[in-house]
């Protein structure tokens, strides 16, 4: 079974048992196709990052949010933080192995305070990252989440690169216009 098919079963899987991960894990899956689909790449480019857009918050499987309620928000922060490490041991585990890698890579912090090398050369791990951030601010997943506007998400995406030199204007002015887009078009009137 080819990495597509193994990610559409899974995704197909939650959709059913876990409907708030698919949400968002599709929305993340589908905002990194939409970042990228006028770069005109390649398919052979482009088709494990695509793979990994959709799996790279599969560790929240592990997670039950009933648990997080009681914590404060730095425990909480903690605990979600887990999710890199069990997503990339579930993945390396069922065969997934060059998605894995990608998907410890997005979650590298994008302002530069972190461990940033890979983002600074590589656009692909960083569209992932920007679609991953972008759908956290804008979409409900744990109860406990703040929903942000529009603006004021996209606000916090632009600080949030500021310092990262692959996404300078006019490269940010584009993202900005495409978040913008797939926010009205897909999360608000859906």
């Amino acid at each position: 079974m080819t990495n597509i098919k193994k990610t559409e079963f899974l995704l197909n899987s939650l959709k059913i048992l876990k409907p708030k991960l698919y949400k968002k894990m599709i929305h993340t899956g589908r905002l990194f196709e939409f970042l990228i689909e006028k770069k005109h790449l390649s398919e052979k480019e482009i088709k494990d990052y695509v793979s990994a857009s959709y799996l790279c918050n599969i560790g929240f499987l592990s997670l039950e949010e009933s648990l997080l309620k009681d914590h404060t928000r730095a425990e909480r922060i903690n605990i979600v933080k887990r999710h890199v490490k069990v997503s990339k041991n579930y993945l390396t585990r069922t065969g997934f192995t060059q998605l894995a890698k990608i998907v410890e890579l997005h979650h590298e912090y994008p302002n530069g305070l972190g461990y940033f090398k890979e983002q600074q050369s590589n656009k692909l791990i960083g569209y992932i990252n920007i679609a991953d951030e972008f759908i956290d601010l804008t979409i409900e997943y744990f109860n406990y989440d703040q929903v942000l506007t529009l603006d004021e998400a996209i606000e916090e995406i632009t600080r949030r690169y500021k310092n990262n030199s692959l996404f300078k204007n006019p490269e940010m002015i584009k993202i900005r216009a495409d978040l913008t887009e797939y926010y009205e078009r897909f999360i608000i009137n859906v």
